[in-house]
């Protein structure tokens, strides 16, 4: 990731990025390695964000399905959805999008979203929308397509707004990550790993938001 590492400053800099790349690989060959839910209640979907979660430990429970893959789209994400076991599942939280920007418009994903809406209520299943969280301005280093992080922020800021009304017209919650985890604008840089990718300390924050829902339906 850091390519200039000859003086001691930069070289602390590139061995820190490779170790955070080896614990986000650990990290997830062990979510792959995870028994899947025999009964499940609660269905995560979504990419990277979801999968790298270790969501029945997080939330304190043994029913939640980890259906998060790493760079899949929001169109990717809603072809899995009709896939997946609904026969005992009551409530799906619903995360995606961030790697489809900045080549798709706010539109195409807003119109994304409604369909995965629409789908899980039509299966009876209640679903909860997560917000699009920022990026911080490590993701220009970390990826080379993020470059104008700022732009996909602006971008990510126009969706969530059109989510929560979405959300709000429909009486269904909008978990807004960026309250708990953003300063205005980016990602706090102590909750994420490469600009993009989360620390534990910010799961733990978004498990416990998790856990509040929850309770709020009596799931």
């Amino acid at each position: 990731m850091f390519t200039n590492y000859c003086i001691d400053g930069n070289q602390f800099l590139y061995i820190c990025s490779s170790e955070v790349v080896m614990k986000r690989y650990v990290r997830y060959i062990s979510r792959l390695l995870e028994p899947e839910p025999k009964h499940t209640s609660v269905i995560m979907l979504g990419d990277s964000l979801i999968r790298l979660g270790n969501w029945n430990k997080l939330v304190g429970r043994k029913d939640i399905l980890n259906r998060g893959v790493s760079g899949d789209s929001l169109e990717g994400i809603f072809q899995r959805a009709q896939a997946l076991p609904t026969s005992t599942a009551k409530i799906i939280f619903l995360e995606g999008g961030i790697n489809d920007l900045p080549h798709r418009d706010s539109k195409h994903l807003l119109a994304g979203y409604q369909n995965l809406i629409s789908y899980w209520q039509s299966s009876h299943v209640i679903p909860v929308i997560t917000s699009l969280l920022y990026l911080s301005p490590r993701a220009a280093h970390s990826y080379t397509w993020r470059s104008d992080w700022q732009g996909i922020n602006t971008r990510v800021a126009r969706l969530n707004d059109q989510l929560q009304q979405v959300c709000a017209h429909q009486s269904l919650d909008f978990l807004d990550l960026n309250r708990h985890l953003s300063i205005p604008d980016q990602l706090r840089p102590e909750y994420t790993t490469d600009g993009v990718h989360l620390t534990d300390t910010a799961y733990a924050i978004w498990a416990e938001k998790v856990r509040r829902i929850l309770n709020k339906h009596h799931i």
